[in-house]
């Protein structure tokens, strides 16, 4: 008998609350230091901006001592009403090596004060604190700041800043402007720092450099500077002789080879080659960009003209869409599942629609040309904008169009569902930004509003995502100061950098099982791998993807950054020193659904592309909808909850469909039409997901309770060749047994 399983996932987790009940029954020494920090926070708000770093450190001496650890307390300044608190904090934070939600709000405040004072400030911060790949999305604001900015401080400093992120351009056109400055101070800062970013040339290689019309200035300055018997002066001077010494090195024979042979290459091309039309001289250095780069591994990228403003569009989030999965069903691009609430839902469109055309272009020839990311691209845009698409629906006389308003579409991550036994089963799509602040909120509601006693993590299927959610994340399921993942490269470029969780013992006091496969990737990895290394969670299912590499994108300034590469340059390791990449997770309970039949599989197939199972399951929906709500939320892994099921099936012909094929196949039909009426996705189906259910079983031995005390877990021991048997000592837990809905709990 063919097992087919229905993949689900979702993950939450604890916001622990230290509040006025903790601190009423702490001892004295720990109330002395409440009031220190408050003290240091108060010193921030009386202090002027000049003196906000000496009361920052403060901060810092007043939180270490603090049993949550000093990053919850700084970071929940962040959103004080006071500039120079929000400033304080996130100098703090950056000086504890944690600057993940720091510089963004130095970013917003370089950006929006009205205060000079604290715009200078921010900016200054920002030009010294440490940053990783996910402060990239801040660049934008920075860039737009400088654009504006008049304070020659300020804006020295926001250079410095996108230097540091990669931006050089910018950072050189606002430098090279301060060069003309009237007061002395900021044309030499400028061009000091301008020759630190590698524009202090000799004067034979300024031709050959992008904005080369910046070395001569620079060249000027500090060649005068030189000579000054100041601080800046010595920094011209030493500057100065390493320009001079770097002449005289001489040049690695190795490359003088590989550019003599690249040199031969072309001219061979140009030469010979009957196509005039594909001998551009800038496509064939691109390609052969492109082909060095992407030889490395399948992360690293050379990214043209057209790829950079793509990346750039994303970071900006200055795109939209239509606010739906969509994919191939039977070779059709096929609405998946409509996001409730957005552009598509409210124009009409429902899961398993059609979709056409896009903007009276049909998609198949799309697909023939590019694929699935083809009809996507026409289906994106800017926000505001609006694109005309023709669907169809069974049921339907003919096709319908309608024009929808792309908008930018917040796709939630973290779903969660009480299931039978208290068991809290949390299912995370992706490692975004917002994603660990739903799981915790979705933790909280399952924990302290309805009990949960034990807990199932769903990372299948996620690809990843920023690894500040990752370890954020992981921390929520940790107690303090517990290696979650370090990242190591080349010593001279990307030393090691560890990455720790803050938390309190109460985050490991619910048993805990993760859910993983082939699909878990990267964030997903690090994740469950730090869970696994520290014993605190078993993983079932299946080995993880194995990608655990971290890419940079540097900006080439041979194309005056108009193109990128996307470079790796570390690599991620578990607490255990295990490496992720092309190694993966391996699952402590192996788990999966059994290989079906190629015959059933071929018979499924056509019986969709004829629409034989939606016709039936539309049939039901329409006649038997308030009946078949309960049976959508767990049916028992039968059939007679499905009116006439038997004679449908029975109606099929010879040779017979499986029942077990058939059911899953209506099933998964039916809960779609129930999301799109009632705008609520379904967090699991545990009555057709084996892995789930090989999880459950897992937790309710680690918890203790014996599968047969719950009605809807009673028959699975049997279908699996391990038996869960509970720890002793544990039975004593007060379980109910009783199913909540398995609807998505409110995450935010």
């Amino acid at each position: 008998m063919a097992s087919i399983r229905v993949l689900a996932q979702r993950s939450v987790r604890t916001v622990l609350l230290l509040g006025a009940c903790v601190a009423l029954s702490a001892p004295p020494r720990a109330a002395a230091e409440e009031l220190s920090f408050e003290r240091a926070v108060d010193e921030l708000r009386r202090q002027p901006v000049e003196a906000l770093w000496t009361a920052a450190g403060h901060l810092i001496q007043s939180s270490s001592g603090k049993s949550s650890g000093p990053r919850k307390q700084l970071e929940g300044l962040l959103k004080d009403e006071s500039e120079k608190v929000r400033l304080g904090a996130a100098h703090a934070l950056c000086q504890l090596h944690e600057p993940s939600r720091a510089v963004r709000v130095l970013a917003q405040l370089a950006s929006k004060s009205e205060e000079l004072s604290i715009r200078r400030a921010a900016a200054q911060a920002l030009a010294v604190a440490p940053l990783s790949d996910d402060d990239l999305s801040s660049s934008e604001t920075l860039r737009k700041a400088l654009k504006k900015e008049p304070d020659p401080a300020a804006r020295l400093a926001l250079a410095r800043a996108l230097f540091r992120m990669g931006f050089r351009a910018d950072a050189a056109k606002a430098l090279a402007d301060l060069l003309n400055a009237d007061e002395a101070e900021w044309r030499d800062e400028a061009a000091l720092t301008l020759a630190r970013q590698g524009w202090l040339r000799p004067r034979e290689e300024w031709l050959g450099l992008p904005d080369g019309q910046f070395c001569a200035p620079v060249f000027e300055r500090i060649s005068t500077l030189r000579f000054e018997p100041t601080p800046r002066g010595q920094q011209a001077a030493d500057l100065f002789r390493e320009m001079e010494e770097s002449r005289s090195r001489v040049g690695d024979a190795r490359l003088v080879q590989g550019e003599r042979l690249l040199r031969e290459l072309l001219v061979r091309v140009l030469t010979a080659y009957p196509d005039h039309e594909k001998c551009n001289l800038d496509k064939l250095f691109e390609q052969a960009g492109k082909g060095m780069i992407g030889s490395l591994d399948p992360y690293c990228q050379y990214m043209d003209e057209a790829e950079v403003l793509a990346t750039q569009e994303m970071l900006r989030q200055d795109y939209g869409g239509i606010g739906a999965y969509v994919g191939l069903r039977d070779q059709v691009f096929t609405i998946l599942q409509p996001i409730y609430n957005a552009p598509a839902y409210r124009a009409g469109l429902r899961s398993l629609d059609t979709i056409l055309e896009v903007d009276g272009r049909k998609t198949n020839e799309a697909l023939q040309k590019g694929g699935i990311a083809e009809v996507i691209s026409r289906l994106k845009g800017k926000p505001g904008s609006v694109v005309r698409v023709k669907f169809f629906r069974r049921g339907f006389a003919k096709p319908v169009e309608v024009d929808l308003v792309r908008d930018v579409v917040r796709i939630q991550s973290a779903h969660a569902a009480l299931l039978p036994g208290r068991i809290g089963y949390l299912r995370l799509t992706r490692f975004g930004e917002q994603s660990s602040d739903e799981v915790g909120d979705a933790l909280k509601d399952l924990i302290d509003r309805q009990d949960a006693r034990g807990l199932i993590l769903d990372l299948r299927d996620n690809p990843g995502g920023l690894l500040r959610a990752a370890v954020e994340i992981a921390d929520r399921f940790l107690a303090g100061d517990k290696l979650i993942v370090y990242s190591e490269g080349r010593e001279s470029f990307a030393p090691r950098k560890d990455f720790r969780s803050s938390g309190g013992m109460a985050d490991e006091r619910l048993p805990l099982v993760v859910l993983i496969n082939a699909g878990s990737a990267s964030a997903s990895e690090i994740v469950a791998g730090a869970l696994q290394d520290h014993r605190r969670a078993t993983l079932v299912g299946e080995k993880t993807f194995g990608k655990g590499s971290v890419q940079q994108i540097i900006p080439l300034r041979a194309t005056d950054e108009r193109t990128q590469v996307r470079l790796t340059v570390a690599k991620y390791y578990l607490p255990s020193g295990r490496c992720i990449h092309e190694r993966g997770v391996e699952p402590d309970i192996p788990a999966g659904h059994v290989e079906t039949d190629d015959y059933l599989l071929r018979r499924v197939f056509e019986m969709r592309r004829n629409h034989v199972f939606e016709d039936y399951a539309r049939a039901l929906w329409a006649e038997h909808r308030n009946a078949l709500l309960p049976v959508l939320e767990d049916d028992g892994g039968k059939t007679d909850g499905y009116p006439g099921f038997e004679t449908w099936l029975k109606g099929l012909g010879s040779p017979p469909l499986p029942w077990p094929a058939a059911r899953l196949e209506v099933r998964q039909i039916l809960r779609r039409l129930a999301q799109d009426e009632f705008q609520r996705e379904y967090a699991c189906d545990p009555a057709s997901d084996e892995v789930l259910q090989r999880g459950i079983l897992e937790l309710l031995r680690k918890m203790g309770v014996e599968p047969a005390s719950i009605a809807q877990y009673r028959e699975w021991p049997e279908r699996f060749k391990e038996m869960a048997v509970p720890e002793k000592g544990l039975t004593e837990l007060p379980l109910d047994g009783k199913a909540q809905t398995v609807h998505d709990l409110p995450v935010k």
